[in-house]
């Protein structure tokens, strides 16, 4: 009765009260659900479709390929034949071609969805936003995402503890809204966008600390684009928030991704990032979060706004770190608190690489900061290993709480291959020990 009333293609009223169950209960698309308190428990085990406890599935169809080759910031396209699209359709450009996005991963593939504001004619069409890359219309192919809208809230969700079963999964959907969405335990990951288009969250909590497996995560991004989180506790063994993705068709890297005022944390013995990034993104933003676990730079441009970070393992290499997954842009930190109570790998608290997969310069900004680095020496390092891409730093409006160690405000090395950075700012930094270098260049960085 459970499995046919999810499978209903209508709008739901759930039932309080806790529900066990053995398989997953995959829901409609299109059909707004209040759970009204519903506590579905899967902690018994089961099989699992999707790897899923509940899952949300849409789906993708094949479409006529792209009339002629498209640009950045382009805004009109056509197809050669009819692409069967209506305002609001979403599409996605995918590049089957392993490492078309970065050779770091051969799934990190290039492409991105795109959502129809105009229709033009049986072959045109205007986008709703203009095109974030270049694309030749022999390396692509376009599918159609069928419309999944997913609107849900009051659920809590107990996934099976000896599985790595997702607890709420949504995968190709066109619009996601998930309030007081709850995965209080499980093995694996509590929730998870796979390939989807526009999601936004509130207040959803996640658990997922004592598991069988080490990828275990609280919140999962793969592969989306549009993506909004709004508050909520996420906790995991190892990253309370991950964006990373998959080895799909229409696996394009995630775009646009934002969080708002979550608590994000994880165990630090796990020695991975609590806000744990991938290569294959472009466009990230924390904003007035609480990253207890440490943080990270990767793919292209991310920026921490007025986030309060809460030391992070040793073992992660600093507390916001960012190494072969890094591939140029904007990284920047503005506002908000550190504090570090361990010495880091690198002896920086800060810490950005360059290299051989980067796809842009780099350009590190962090200002307007109350820094508690600890045993720590360095609070910015940045490193250009063999990258042929600069690589400059900007460090102003720093307050040190406490850097009785502190020799080295920011250090800068590189070989020299990309001509260094364009600058290296270093300003306006109060509370540090005398003597301390506000800028140091090593290993060839600076000729």
């Amino acid at each position: 009765a459970l499995l046919a009333w999810a499978a209903s293609p209508f709008p739901k009223l759930g039932e309080p009260g806790t529900f066990k169950l053995a398989q997953t209960l995959s829901f409609a698309t299109n059909s707004p659900i209040d759970f009204r308190g519903m506590r579905i428990d899967a902690s018994a085990g089961g099989t699992w479709t999707s790897a899923a406890v509940v899952l949300f599935a849409g789906s993708i169809s094949a479409m006529p390929a792209l009339s002629a080759n498209v640009v950045r910031d382009q805004q009109v396209v056509a197809t050669a034949t009819a692409h069967g699209l209506d305002e609001g359709d979403v599409f996605c450009i995918y590049n089957p071609t392993d490492g078309s996005w970065s050779s770091i991963r051969a799934y990190y593939r290039e492409g991105e969805f795109c959502k129809v504001a105009r229709v033009t004619s049986t072959t045109g069409m205007v986008l709703l936003n203009p095109l974030y890359s270049d694309y030749l219309t022999a390396s692509v192919n376009l599918y159609k995402l069928a419309r999944a809208d997913v609107e849900i809230q009051n659920l809590s969700v107990i996934g099976p503890a000896a599985s790595a079963v997702v607890g709420v999964k949504t995968t190709l959907c066109t619009r996601v809204r998930m309030r007081n969405v709850h995965v209080p335990d499980g093995n694996y990951c509590g929730i998870y966008f796979d390939r989807c288009y526009d999601v936004e969250t509130h207040g959803c909590n996640s658990l997922i600390s004592a598991t069988a497996v080490t990828d275990a995560y609280a919140m999962l991004v793969g592969n989306s684009q549009n993506v909004r989180i709004f508050g909520g506790m996420l906790h995991a063994k190892r990253a309370g928030f991950d964006i990373g993705g998959d080895d799909f068709t229409c696996a394009v890297p995630s775009r646009n991704v934002q969080i708002f005022g979550a608590t994000i944390s994880n165990e630090m013995a796990s020695n991975f990032p609590a806000l744990d990034l991938h290569g294959n993104l472009e466009g990230f933003k924390a904003t007035a979060c609480h990253i207890v676990g440490g943080a990270s730079w990767a793919g292209v441009d991310n920026e921490y706004v007025d986030c309060t970070f809460a030391d992070a393992p040793a073992g992660v290499g600093a507390l916001i770190v960012g190494g072969s997954e890094w591939l140029g842009g904007t990284a920047r930190v503005t506002g908000g608190r550190m504090r570090a109570t361990g010495v880091f790998s690198t002896d920086g608290v800060v810490r950005i690489v360059t290299n051989t997969a980067a796809k842009q310069d780099t350009s590190l900004t962090v200002e307007n900061v109350e820094a508690d680095i600890g045993p720590n020496t360095i609070f910015v390092f940045t490193e250009m290993t063999t990258s042929s891409f600069k690589s400059s730093v900007k460090v102003t409006d720093i307050n040190f709480t406490s850097a009785a160690s502190l020799t080295t405000v920011a250090r800068c090395e590189g070989t020299g291959a990309a001509g260094d950075g364009d600058w290296a700012i270093v300003d306006r930094i109060s509370g540090g020990p005398a003597g301390t270098f506000l800028y140091f260049a090593a290993s060839g960085y600076g000729a």
